[in-house]
């Protein structure tokens, strides 16, 4: 069979095919793919296979929509018929003739039964085939497509404008001749197959316009012009990238300490750079998109990211993702990963860090204080702000004093964050002095797209027009409330803590936190409570105060011991009657079905250190691990060395070892002092309870917080300490937030609202905005007036409930990165101890009894681990353990990278 004819017939087969198919007489739509009517057994078709171009023959009828072939080695592959570029037909050999028929022997393709004939009838065509298109390919790629583009001329020349099949091309237009002399030993497979791979190449593109079923046209002079200068600029877009690119290889060499600075590769996102530094900003942030884990990138952010990793000779896993950017130092090498996995912002816009520090140092216009003229001079007290050592944002105190009847007032103060940042609600109807004065913006609801990015980074006092200078503050105001309200709340995770309100406005230098011995405008709540704990009057306003004593918790009890003594002078007086109002309360709440729960709280803090000189070696070279306070023990160093068969594994295992080395992390059990810790929570949960009496009594939409009953838990055969608290922890049900009021059984009041923290809580800043906003007599005036009420921030309960909504789920996130967090330094701690390290823990609950998997506490760090003791009770011959028996642990696998911390129980001690 001559190739025209070959040609001739592939011709007639698909032009048949175009027509319905036998097979589907009731279609409506052409099939614009090779169907089972358009391929034979023993056909040729070609496909690509992981962007490789394969060719292979069809070794039985199609079945459905799947094709079995066998490729040139006799490897046999499935393939969907829609993925079939081309068909062709292929002529065998005579190999021999059957004396009875005297027909050409078949050879048995759909089992593969005659290895050696298949590869003598096909597999040598095939191969050849294979290589000769390959050749061809690399000859056009060298020669400016001197191939296509002659076949492109005569194909002009000769009016074939319709989609014509390769194999017509292959005779009519492409000339095969100019290679070398030995094209007429060619089959006609091989010139098919080639001018096929020809036409679907990249540069093919250029010329022929890919049609269905394996047909090209011929493009137009303009189009093929076009294609060439878009080519052109492709290649020196292409050229710039690998440019841009090396500069990312490059860094993966560099050795830690060394590597470009975090932000080095995506200063393009900001507005810097050219194209191509687009390009590397954006493949940079696909690479973080997809180290973050599933559900966290689109389609696209994954598929660059997978090309990144092949660009950079590393495999394909969210794992190496993680170690590329350790590699080119975008990322730490120990990342913690988890507030970017929750999307929790950690920065803040420029302009509202500038606003912040302008406030702090009033260069700038703070808002105008609506309740001056109301507020008390409470700086006659005597103030204490009871908080942990390290804590920046002060945001409540107590006092306490004698009234003239002899009872006690107590006194909660809280820092009046809304003095300085009032929120901004897109229902807000202030009056007119308040819209003028404290100059709202609308906008809960989309809010940030309103401000001008202009304006926002405008300096208030380069704008001297008084107009524009209250249009920039109004709209940074605006600004800093919408920061808060999207994180919804702080954050404290290991390395530190993530503020709702930028530092200079939160924190202990700003105009907001109680400092020590600073006048502050302050929200007081301040009860007469009898000798049981009830409150037989209490008020609720707007206050000046000054903290007399900032104290941590250890330090109130040295406080009050010394009183107690008579060594005091009487100073600590405050302090003692707030310890017996509190006793009293939370007899009281508890009486009322409160439930209190004391377990041990794990405390982790990350801090970076300098390695110290022991921790070098004599070449200079660092150890692993430093500890800035003991000695370093032996160590599982397994995450940190992992990888290592690439260069850029290997890098990033060298950052990890060089952050490690640079790493003081302690894991503890949070030490609390019963009696201050007591006056705190309780001097808390009465505000909450008062603030929620006033709500409910004045019919004011606040944030309600509530609880149902805890569920009776039978805790009996439950051991004493942490079994039985774990025991009744099970009972306690879910909280809730809305805007009408609602019982707390938890806490043992009918209603409840947090009010003490609206520095780190952004709904204890609508709680005091409702408030303010209901106190003030020239803004509501009764506030059962329907015309009226809209006069709140939040007119009603209806607006207040989508606002909990949305600032609850930003507090979610940011709750759930910070167990994430801690999680991840939880699980570094236990992997730079050791394996040799033993841990005593407590088995605390039974998760599953029948499997032997127990909640286990334990008792130096208060880390609360499922542990399962079954292999140690098989092989130990020793009881069985039990709630309240101690056992002894030892870590069997801990990497913090894959989030994985197991141990293994070597000993139990029963509980006596």
């Amino acid at each position: 069979a001559s190739s025209a004819a070959l040609a001739s017939a592939a011709d007639a087969r698909v032009l048949t095919s175009i027509g319905a198919s036998r097979s589907r007489g009731l279609a409506t739509k052409t099939r614009d793919y090779f169907g089972r009517d358009d391929v034979r057994e023993g056909d040729a078709v070609a496909y690509t296979r992981k962007g490789v171009q394969k060719l292979a023959i069809v070794a039985s009828p199609p079945r459905r929509r799947l094709l079995d072939v066998l490729d040139a080695s006799g490897a046999r592959d499935r393939v969907e018929l829609k993925h079939v570029e081309n068909v062709f037909a292929v002529v065998v050999p005579e190999m021999r003739v059957d004396s009875r028929t005297g027909e050409n022997v078949r050879v048995d393709l759909s089992s593969n039964g005659g290895g050696r004939s298949f590869k003598k009838r096909f597999g040598v065509a095939l191969a050849a085939a294979t290589a000769y298109a390959e050749a061809r390919v690399a000859h056009d790629e060298k020669n400016d497509s001197v191939t296509l583009r002659g076949a492109w001329t005569r194909a002009r020349q000769t009016h074939q404008t319709q989609p014509t099949s390769a194999q017509s091309l292959a005779s009519s237009a492409f000339a095969f001749d100019d290679v070398d002399d030995e094209n007429a030993n060619v089959s006609s497979l091989a010139l098919e197959f080639a001018a096929h791979a020809l036409l679907s190449s990249r540069d093919g593109a250029r010329f022929f316009q890919p049609s269905s079923k394996g047909r090209f046209s011929p493009r137009a002079p303009l189009d093929v012009a076009a294609m060439e200068a878009r080519l052109e600029e492709q290649l020196c877009a292409d050229a710039a990238r690998a440019a841009k690119w090396q500069r990312v290889l490059d860094a993966v060499s560099l050795p830690p300490g060394s590597k470009p600075s975090r932000g080095a590769f995506v200063e393009a996102s900001f507005g810097t750079g050219d194209a191509a530094d687009a390009w590397v900003a954006r493949t940079v942030e696909s690479l973080e998109a997809y180290a973050l884990g599933s559900g966290r990138y689109t389609a696209g952010q994954a598929a660059c990211a997978k090309d990144a990793l092949a660009r950079l000779g590393m495999r394909v896993s969210e794992r190496s993702a993680r170690d590329a950017l350790a590699a080119v130092g975008r990322w730490r090498g120990l990342e913690d990963a988890s507030w970017r996995r929750w999307d929790v912002p950690t920065t803040f816009d420029s302009s509202v860090l500038r606003y912040a520090a302008g406030l702090r140092d009033g260069s700038i216009e703070a808002p105008l204080d609506l309740d001056e003229d109301t507020r008390k001079d409470l700086t006659r007290l005597t103030t204490y702000a009871v908080d942990a050592a390290d804590s920046e944002e002060i945001d409540d105190a107590v006092s306490a004093e004698r009234t003239k009847d002899g009872k006690t007032r107590v006194w909660i103060h809280v820092a009046d964050a809304t003095r300085w940042s009032p929120p901004v609600f897109s229902s807000s109807s202030s009056s007119d002095e308040e819209e003028e004065e404290n100059e709202r913006k609308p906008g809960v609801d989309g809010e940030a797209a309103q401000y001008s990015e202009t304006v926002l980074r405008d300096s208030v006092c380069d704008s001297p027009n008084d107009d524009d200078r209250h249009t920039t503050l109004r709209s940074l105001r605006a600004a800093m409330d919408f920061e808060a309200r999207r994180r919804g709340a702080s954050a404290y995770g290991p390395e530190g803590a993530i503020p709702m309100f930028p530092p200079a406005f939160a924190f202990v230098g700003g105009p907001v936190s109680l400092a020590l011995g600073q006048k502050r405008c302050a929200m007081s709540v301040t009860a007469v409570l009898d000798e049981f704990g009830n409150a037989e009057e209490f008020w609720i306003g707007p206050s000046y105060i000054r903290v007399t004593h900032a104290v941590t918790e250890h330090e109130a009890v040295k406080m009050l011991e010394t009183h107690f003594e008579g060594k005091d002078g009487g100073e600590h007086f405050g302090l003692a009657s707030l310890l017996k109002a509190a006793t009293a309360r939370a007899a009281l709440r508890e009486a009322r079905g409160a439930v209190t729960i004391e377990l041990p709280e794990s405390h982790c803090v990350v801090k970076r250190v300098e390695p110290r000189a022991e921790d070098t070696d004599d070449d200079g070279s660092e150890t692993f691990p430093a500890f800035a306070n003991e000695e370093p023990p032996e160590t599982d160093e397994s995450f940190l060395n992992a990888g290592g068969r690439n260069a850029g594994e290997r890098a990033a295992a060298a950052a990890r070892r060089h952050e490690a080395a640079r790493l003081d992390v302690s894991l503890r059990v949070h030490s609390k002092a019963p009696s201050a810790h007591t006056i705190v929570s309780e001097m808390m949960i009465l505000a909450g309870e008062l603030v929620g009496t006033f709500g409910a009594a004045n019919g004011l939409p606040l944030p309600y917080r509530g609880q149902a009953d805890p569920v009776a838990v039978d805790v009996s055969n439950a051991p004493e300490g942490i079994p039985k608290d774990v025991a009744r922890r099970g009972g306690m049900r879910g909280a809730s937030v809305g805007a009408t009021p609602r019982r707390h059984g938890g806490l043992g009041v009918d209603a409840y609202v947090q009010f003490t923290s609206p520095i780190r809580r952004y709904l204890d800043l609508v709680a005091h905005a409702q408030v303010k906003a209901f106190l003030r007599r020239e803004t509501v005036t009764d506030v059962k007036d329907a015309s009226r009420i809209k006069r709140l921030p939040v007119p009603d309960a209806a607006a207040l409930e989508a606002l909990v909504s949305s600032v609850n789920e930003s507090a979610r996130d940011a709750k759930s990165a910070t167990r994430d967090a801690v999680l991840f330094w939880q699980t570094f701690w236990f992997a730079t101890r050791g394996k040799d390290v033993e841990h005593a823990g407590i088995v605390a609950k039974w998760i599953k009894k029948d499997e032997r998997a127990a909640l286990v506490f334990l008792r130096e760090t208060g880390v609360e681990r499922v542990v399962k003791l079954d292999l140690f009770e098989r092989h130990s011959g020793k009881p069985r353990a039990e709630l309240g028996d101690v056992v002894t642990l030892r870590v069997r696998e801990a990497d913090p990278l894959e989030n994985r911390l197991v141990f293994d129980v070597v000993a139990v001690e029963k509980d006596v």
